[in-house]
């Protein structure tokens, strides 16, 4: 199987939780990070960060790139493309048939409802056609409870399954407690400030994250 990081929120840390999902589990499973949708490659390719924080990871282009750091639909019409659905359908079944060993670690774009497009496809339309289960990465900072329960929420409306939730940032156990009692969910792993980014840093939080092997059976691709 595989995991879609969505977040609540653009800048939560779905990236570095994607990077610290493949350095976790690389050395056992056989894993394939892909963000089918990315805007902001003018400054920066998560594909690309990705690739610098875990040397070896690998990984698989994106279905639209696009330049603009906005919401995927905007940067897509600026560039005189439409998001088409059923296009990164048929990436996923392709890049399911190149790589037949493998998990997939897929990153979603900004917050879930995030539109893909100006006739109302939204990034949990995409999660759908995907069929995968969500990890969903929010901040731990005040506000959280609110943007984390409405996210789960909106997960439940549209019957899409969720593997846990991800909290980056300083330590509340509080906020933790309120989202796993409120939301129904289990906060798998807690990842703290990283002062510095780099695949030393990468590497030591990773050795850190979901001590007890809960996503595993999610990346685990049936044989």
């Amino acid at each position: 199987m595989s995991l879609f990081v969505a977040g609540t929120d653009t800048g939560v840390g779905k990236t570095l939780v994607s990077a610290l999902l493949v350095a976790r589990y690389a050395r056992e499973l056989e894993l394939v990070y892909w963000k089918p949708v990315a805007s902001g490659a003018a400054t920066e390719r998560d594909r690309t960060r990705v690739a610098e924080l875990v040397p070896g990871a690998g990984t698989a282009a994106e279905a639209y790139l696009f330049a603009d750091p906005v919401s995927p639909h905007l940067a897509a019409r600026r560039e005189g493309e439409s998001i088409e659905l059923e296009r990164i359908g048929a990436r996923w079944r392709e890049l399911s048939s190149v790589f037949p060993g493998a998990g997939f670690v897929v990153e979603g774009a900004g917050g879930l409802l995030v539109p893909l497009d100006d006739a109302g496809a939204l990034l949990t339309d995409l999660i759908g056609v995907l069929r995968l289960p969500v990890l969903l990465v929010a901040r731990s900072t005040l506000g959280t409870i609110n943007h984390t329960l409405l996210s789960l929420e909106a997960l439940a409306r549209r019957d899409l399954a969720v593997a846990g939730v991800v909290l980056c940032g300083p330590r509340d156990e509080e906020n933790r407690a309120a989202i796993e009692r409120l939301g129904g969910v289990e906060v798998i792993a807690e990842v703290p400030h990283l002062a510095e980014v780099n695949p030393a840093t990468v590497a030591a939080a990773a050795a850190e994250l979901d001590p007890a092997g809960a996503l595993r059976p999610w990346l685990a691709r049936a044989s």
